[in-house]
């Protein structure tokens, strides 16, 4: 594990799910079972198909240099389409996760900065990411937490901890457009309990806990902007989603 002493940089966070939703414009029904191999170049691992809601959930394997093999879902519905990353929950690891944040989060914007090209346009766009900084004890994940929160923010001692907040920016990419910053902030731990059974007798045991400071983004554009995303924006507003997203994981929730 890697003790971090400073505030904790991209690196240091730890991807367990990524998330590209699209919303489609009222006009618009997504038509997506084609794009599983066009993005990932081969066929998923299983398919569900339901044609009565126009639903279709596509999952398999997906693996790039310098990151842990992962799952990669796409969810379609009539009302939006989502891209899920994360991280494959084997029972040998307490706290799964995908790998370093710079490394997964450019892996997962380049890995569907193609499909976004595709798109006509849309009502709206949301990034989302659930990430960790594993710590070595419930004391020490609060302090990794102190230092990218706000100065003067006391977590000595504190055990169920929740801070969440919407700083909200204008996009530099589409004039007019408000873009929400939701950032979710927590510690918790984790460990797994085994059973064992002899005749009558029954035996458990249970993993060192592992705790980790937290952090939850849900970026997206105001839902109160009315005209459509321009599909030749798309990719660059996702872009400019996710380097927010960094920057809120490198600095805080700033304004």
């Amino acid at each position: 594990m890697t003790q971090v002493s400073g505030r904790p940089d991209l690196p240091d966070w730890r991807v367990q799910v990524l998330r590209l939703s699209l919303f489609p414009a009222p006009d618009e029904q997504p038509q997506e079972q084609r794009e599983w191999e066009r993005v990932v170049g081969a066929a998923p691992e299983a398919i569900q198909v339901n044609p009565r809601t126009g639903g279709f959930h596509a999952v398999g394997p997906w693996s790039a240099r310098d990151v842990s093999p992962a799952v990669l879902a796409l969810r379609v519905t009539p009302a939006r389409v989502d891209w899920l990353l994360q991280a494959r929950q084997d029972v040998e690891d307490i706290l799964p996760t995908v790998g370093a944040g710079d490394i997964v989060i450019d892996a997962f914007r380049q890995l569907l900065a193609a499909w976004l090209a595709r798109q006509q346009h849309a009502q709206r766009l949301a990034y989302g990411a659930v990430l960790v900084v594993p710590a070595a004890s419930h004391e020490e994940a609060n302090e990794v937490l102190a230092r990218v929160l706000p100065t003067g923010l006391d977590l000595n001692g504190v055990r169920d901890f929740l801070l969440q907040l919407n700083r909200r920016r204008p996009s530099r990419v589409i004039d007019g457009l408000m873009l929400n910053r939701l950032s979710k902030w927590s510690v918790g731990s984790t460990s797994f309990v085994t059973f064992q059974i002899s005749g009558a007798q029954m035996a458990t045991t249970q993993t060192p806990e592992q705790a980790a400071a937290q952090a939850e983004l849900d970026f997206n554009t105001a839902g109160e902007h009315e005209a459509v995303l321009p599909g030749d924006r798309l990719a660059a507003l996702f872009d400019e989603l996710v380097a927010l997203g960094n920057e809120v994981l490198r600095e805080g929730p700033i304004p």
